[in-house]
Formats: C-alpha cells, structure tokens, sequence
C-alpha cells in the first residue's frame, strides 16, 4: 500500500468522526491539532473523561473497523493513561497513527498533574476540534517538557507561541503550578530565547512538579495509582509489545537488503528495530576470554567453508557456551527490547546449526543441535528467505551451486522441525518480498494484541 497524502487524510477523518460518534463526552484534543487531519503526526494525546476511559477498548475497535486498520500496539503507559498504534498489515513505507489517551495527565510515578475534570473546563476551539485553552496548554506542555528533560529550541518556540497568545491567563494559571516568582521567570525566559536558563532551572522545577502531585493526590487516589502500576507492570511482562524474529537464508538470500527495507516499512509499528547477528551476543566470543593471545571474532565471513574445524571438545565446549548465550541474552537483552516496545530481527539464528555447522567449525553430530534445541527460545516467526540455487549463486560465490543446492533444500525442510516458519521466496521482486515479510509481522503482532484485548481479528489485521 503507497502512503499518500489522500490516504492520511481519509483515515485521520474516519478517524475523528468515529470519535465523535461513539465517545459519551467530548474529547480534548491536546497536541497538533494544527496539523491533522492533512498531516499524520508522530501521535496525538488525546484526554477524555473517565466515563469513556472505561469503554477506550471498544472505541478503538471502532476506530479500527472505521478505518480498516489493525491494531497493532496496545501500551498501557500509566495510570489511566493507554496508548494504541493503528496500521495497515499491507505496507512499504512509514505509518504509525498512535493515538494516547488519557484521562487525568501524569507522568511516571507522579500522578494527578492536571484532572481530567481541570482540562475539560479550560478549552476553546479550534477549527471542528475542542483543544485546551491557552492556560492548561501552557502548563501542560511545561510539564511534558520538565519530565523529558527536553527543553530544545523547537519546544521552547511552541511553548512560547503558546504564551504569547493570552498571556494575562497563562501566567494567572501558571502560577497556581509554579509561584508568581518562578513562572514569571519562566516566561521572561521564553521570550528572550534564553533556553539555557530554563534548562538549568530543570531540576528545581522538576522537583515542583512532584510537590504538585502529592498535593494533588489524595491517599486514596495514590493507593489506587499505584495498584495501576503494578497491575501495568504484570500486563507490560505478560504482553510484551515488541517482537523478535529471524531471517535465515542461503548466502546469497539478499537478508542485509531486506533488513535495510523493513526499518521503513515496520517503523511505524514498533518504537524502534534492532538487528543482532546470529545470537543476542551477552557474551562476547569464547576466544575473546583466552588469557594468552585472545581473539575477536570475526566481522564477516567472505569464505565460509574454508575454514579448520576445531576438534569435538572444543567444538561441544564452544557450542554450550553459545547456547547459555542463547537462553541467558534473550531475558537480558531481547526480552527487555520486547518490553520497550523495539522490533528485534535476528540476521540467522540457531537454526542455521541445523543447515550447516560447517562454517562455525563445529566437529559435531548433527543431531545434536536438535537435542540441546530445548535451550533456545523460539523466535516469534522465522523467515526463511528461499530461492532456486541458480539465483542465489549469481548473486554469491561463496559456496559451490552443488552446495547451494543442498542447502535450499534443508532449508525448505526447516519449517517441518520449527515453529513459526514462513518461507519466503527471493525469485520475486524485492518490493514484494518486503511486503510479504511485512504483512508477516504486522498481522502477527495485530494478532497477539487482538488475544490480549480478547478480540478476533480477519486477513487484514482488521477486528471481526
């Protein structure tokens, strides 16, 4: 599917007119609501009352049903606070329509900063949108600025924009935050341009923000804040958002070009892809350990069968080391990228042992990664990129077309011993094989949200 300006603009419409059907209350649209729906920003915050808080899952589903999107990411964030990322399952290029609601602002361990009850009394209009008056945006956006620690020119600009238009009130309003002294500081800053100054004052109005928050907070609402955080903890563990897949290949399966496509198309998915070569590599190489001459591991590996293999103990030895590898990055290293929302895509994975240990220089039974293969977690899909030999060979002359294809046939077996395999073929153009790996992933992740929203989803990632 090509991303077009139509295309942004008919699904940010559907979008905002199935909000205005099915939510019970208004909802304030909080950022770029000078943008949309002609432009698709990176996300939208959204705050809506608590009544519709409660009902969030189903409106989304509408959305998605509206739009003919899937919902890819739900990513419970905070203490009523929930973000969804919508896309199509069928894409080459970037799209991420993130939408995050929210119902009382808050930031991480610092709850109630600005009631949803405030926000809903101090709005205006702007255009067929309902947006926070200049008062609570200027606070808001002050307080988002003080929690990243990212107070850059660009942000300052927008902050400053915002005060200029009514600045009799927002300063009335920031100084219920802040004390008359330091919000007058604060805007005396922004007008100068004098962003150093308010970076420096970060850590005194950061520890301000946290005084609003107890004083906001009663026992109660703290009590049932940080419920909500570990109740969030346990579903963030339980359903992690992001994902780790394998691409496997013959030399010659063109994984590097395919890798380098999907950053783009998959990009909109996930907050972050990463690539790891063959392990999660928590360990460095065994020879990098020796305490006399230690070697590095090699970078590439232009002639993968010209190569000595090392006798069966060093080649059990370096085999189990490797496994621990395995088992122990993936909770280390994986599984944490899993929970902060990153596509992880493996470039060959254990699987490849049982293709060809020759070029890890293994003097090993080949049954044998079979058996020890209760050690290594299972990728959530597995890509082998497959083609006829002919085709991989022209393309690399690193092993001989006899053993091309050898190879292409046991890879073609592989999806008889391993779960999650799709086969992927290579004869055909790169664009399609970007979209069919995409589609791959997409619908997969849609799906995993779709069992964890306990909802059904059809081909196209689409809820039924």
């Amino acid at each position: 599917m090509e991303i077009t300006k139509e295309y942004i603009y008919e699904v940010l419409t559907k979008t905002f007119e199935t909000m205005d059907r099915v939510f019970q209350d208004k909802y304030i649209l909080m950022n770029k609501y000078d943008e949309v729906p002609y432009q698709l920003p990176s996300d939208l915050d959204i705050d809506i009352t608590q009544r519709d808080f409660d009902k969030l899952d189903q409106y989304v589903i509408e959305i998605a049903k509206q739009t003919q999107l899937a919902i890819v990411q739900k990513i419970w964030h905070n203490y009523r606070k929930c973000a969804y990322i919508l896309s199509p399952t069928r894409i080459s290029s970037r799209f991420r329509l993130q939408l995050d609601f929210f119902s009382d602002f808050a930031v991480e361990n610092t709850p109630l900063l600005l009631p949803w009850q405030l926000i809903h009394q101090h709005t205006r209009k702007f255009n067929q949108f309902d947006v926070p008056d200049y008062d609570i945006e200027y606070v808001f956006l002050l307080l988002r600025r003080i929690y990243k620690n990212d107070f850059d020119k660009e942000h300052c600009c927008i902050i400053k924009e915002v005060l200029l238009k009514d600045e009799k009130k927002v300063l009335a309003f920031s100084e219920i935050y802040f004390g008359k002294e330091v919000s007058d500081k604060i805007a005396m800053y922004l007008k100068t341009n004098n962003i150093k100054a308010i970076q420096e004052m970060r850590s005194y109005l950061w520890h301000q923000v946290k005084d609003i928050s107890s004083k906001n907070s009663s026992i109660s609402y703290k009590v049932r804040y940080w419920s909500s955080q570990i109740k969030r903890a346990v579903y963030r563990l339980k359903y992690p958002v992001g994902m780790y897949v394998a691409l496997l290949s013959p030399d010659g399966g063109g994984k590097t070009s395919l890798y380098n496509l999907l950053a783009e198309s998959c990009w909109g998915a996930f907050h972050g892809i990463e690539k790891l070569y063959f392990r999660p590599r928590l360990f460095k190489n065994m020879g990098h350990y020796k305490l006399v001459n230690p070697t590095e591991e090699a970078k590439s590996n232009p002639n993968p069968h010209d190569v000595v293999l090392d006798g069966f103990f060093k080649s059990f030895a370096r085999f189990m080391f490797y496994n621990f590898d395995f088992l122990l990055g993936y909770w280390k290293i994986v599984f944490r990228k899993r929970v902060q929302k990153k596509l992880v895509i493996f470039d060959r994975y254990y699987y490849d042992y049982y293709i060809d240990m020759f070029r890890y220089k293994y003097s090993l039974p080949k049954w044998m990664p079979r058996l020890f293969s209760f050690m290594i977690p299972t990728p959530e899909i597995v890509f082998v990129l497959n083609g006829k030999p002919e085709t991989l060979y022209s393309r690399k002359q690193e092993l001989s077309l006899e053993e091309l294809k050898d190879q292409t046939e046991k890879y073609k077996q592989l999806q008889n011993r391993v779960k999650n395999v799709h086969l992927i073929s290579v004869e055909q153009d790169l664009k399609d094989e970007v979209l069919d790996v995409t589609y791959n992933i997409i619908w997969t992740k849609a799906f995993k949200t779709a069992k964890a929203m306990g909802i059904k989803i059809d081909k196209n990632g689409v809820p039924v």
